[in-house]
C-alpha cells in the first residue's frame, strides 16, 4: 500500500538502497566542504518531512557522517 509522503515515519528499504547507489555513490563529500570553505561551521539540511528517517536528506546526513565524522543533530518539531 501507498503512504503520503506527509504519513511516513520511514523511507523503504529498495529507495534508501537505490538512493545510496544512485546519488550517493557519485557524491563526493570532500568537494562540499570544500565548496563551503573553512568558514562553514554548521550545515543545515532542511525538509518537510516531520521524521528524519522519512527524509531521503537523513541518508545523506548519515553519508557525511559515516565519510566525514560530521555530527549529526535533527530538529524535529513538538508533537
Amino acid at each position: 500500500t501507498l503512504t503520503a509522503r506527509r504519513q511516513r515515519t520511514a523511507l523503504s528499504p529498495s529507495f534508501a538502497e537505490g538512493y545510496r547507489r544512485t546519488v550517493l555513490a557519485g557524491f563526493d563529500p570532500a568537494s562540499l566542504l570544500d565548496a563551503l570553505g573553512p568558514q562553514a561551521q554548521h550545515v543545515a539540511l532542511l525538509c518537510v518531512e516531520r521524521q528524519p528517517d522519512a527524509c531521503h536528506r537523513s541518508l545523506l546526513a548519515d553519508y557525511l557522517h559515516s565519510t566525514l565524522g560530521a555530527p549529526i543533530r535533527h530538529l524535529t518539531p513538538p508533537a
